[in-house]
Formats: C-alpha cells, structure tokens, sequence
C-alpha cells in the first residue's frame, strides 16, 4: 500500500471520531490508540491521540490548523471521556477509581516514581493495580494526572479486623453511607492522607483511605443509591490512627 493510500485511511478515520467531555466539562476526544506506522495523521475537529491511560502520545490539533504529525497511524478506539486527578509531591494515598482496559501500575501511573504499595497486615508492591485498594504511590512533584476508562458506581470490598487501605468509586459518596456484610460492622472513621492523617466524612474519587473494621467481612460502596441504615456500618471514633504513612525504608 502506497504512503498516500495509508494517509488517506488514517483521515477518513479521524473524520469518524465524535468527541465527548471531561469530569470538568471542558471537550475531549474518544481516544485513538497510536500504533508505529510511519504514515502520519491528520487531525480533524479537536481529536488527540491518546493511550489507553489518557496520557498524550503525539498530541493533538484542531480543525483551524489541522496539520499532520509523522510517526503514526490513528486507528479508532473509544477509551471514554478523560478524568483528572491531582496527586501532590512525594507520597500520595490513591486508588484506581475507574475501570480500566489495563492495570499496569506504569502505564495508569506513568509518572510515579515509586512501586505501588498495598497493606494487608503489612506493606507489599505489586505492578498490577485493583479496584477497591488503596496504594501508596511517590510522584517527584504536583501534578495532575488524566486516566480514561468507564466510571465505578458501585464496589464491594473484602477487609480484614483491623487498619485496611480501601480504594474509592468515580463519584465522591458519603462515608456515613458506607455499607457492610454482614450489616452494622463497626469502624474507625475513614483517613486520608495529605501530608498527615486527617479523617474524612466523604469518599473522594482517585484517592484511598485508611479505615479499621472490628471483624472481617466486605464493605459496600455505592454512588446510586441509598443503602439501607441496618445494611450501613456504624463509625465509633476511638481516638485511633492509621499506620505508618509509608512502607519502612521507601520514605
């Protein structure tokens, strides 16, 4: 196939692409997954081609300067609307907030500078993240990060007696509405980490907490709907506080 034949491919598929929005309204494309092909693209409307992580591969151009970027062929592939998430420098208490095409620690977190740590009566690394677990995750600056994947409006965690670090859905949901199996497990309240522990009455998306649970069992998390207060834990604040805010000899 001649370079012109590949090129005139590439733009028909670009002129396909719809575009949709971000978690902060501003417009954003269906993502386009970039493969080594050495026939260029064109942009048409305001399309960027992105990875499966929402992170930039050769960036983007729009309609009123549309202009081809050499190096690789657009082949469409809807990865949904990007969300942002700000992480602050140094360590940070995050979760995976989104469903995922991949979970590769590197490639959701490609700016991390340090392995992902989970707790489960100790700290342990792992390169492929879950839903519903928090991580301690390093980044060497502030920033904000963009992932891309369908949002999580319900999740029901397994916990051990004791501290666990649990994840959060794509939607801030109240802690007090937390639900449990079985109903009515009692709890610490729920600690993030911003420089220093400090509980908080609401679940935010992207980030993790720390919680401790009296007996072992599964925690529900849901953003469409009410759980029903006999189904709902009950938080008795003891005057607790979580473990260390990073794995010994990774600080």
């Amino acid at each position: 196939m001649s370079r012109k034949m590949v090129l005139f491919i590439a733009l028909l598929a670009a002129s396909a692409l719809p575009s949709s929005e971000n978690a902060f309204g501003q417009n954003s494309n269906i993502g386009w997954s970039g493969i080594s092909g050495g026939a260029g693209l064109s942009g048409a409307g305001n399309s960027g081609v992105v990875s499966s992580a929402g992170q930039a591969l050769v960036g983007s151009s729009g309609a009123s300067n549309a202009g081809v970027t050499s190096g690789f062929l657009a082949v469409a592939r809807s990865v949904g609307p990007l969300h942002l998430y700000s992480v602050t420098d140094k360590w940070n208490l995050i979760s995976v907030p989104l469903t995922m095409s991949d979970y590769t620690k590197t490639l959701i977190y490609p700016t991390a500078v340090s392995n992902a740590f989970y707790f489960n009566a100790g700290y342990f690394s792992d390169p492929t993240l879950e839903n519903g677990v928090g991580y301690w995750l390093k980044f060497d600056a502030d920033q904000v990060l963009s992932l891309s994947g369908e949002e999580r409006t319900l999740d029901t965690i397994d916990v051990i007696a004791g501290w666990n670090m649990i994840g959060s859905l794509s939607t801030p949901i109240l802690a007090a509405g937390v639900g449990s199996i079985p109903g009515g497990i009692v709890t610490s309240s729920f600690f993030e980490f911003a420089g220093l522990y400090q509980a908080s009455p609401t679940l935010e998306p992207g980030k993790g907490y720390w919680v401790k649970v009296t007996q072992a069992g599964q925690l529900v998390l849901s953003a469409g709907g009410i759980i029903e207060s006999q189904n709902r834990i009950r938080i008795v604040d003891r005057g607790e506080v979580p473990p260390a805010a990073a794995p010994e000899g990774e600080k």
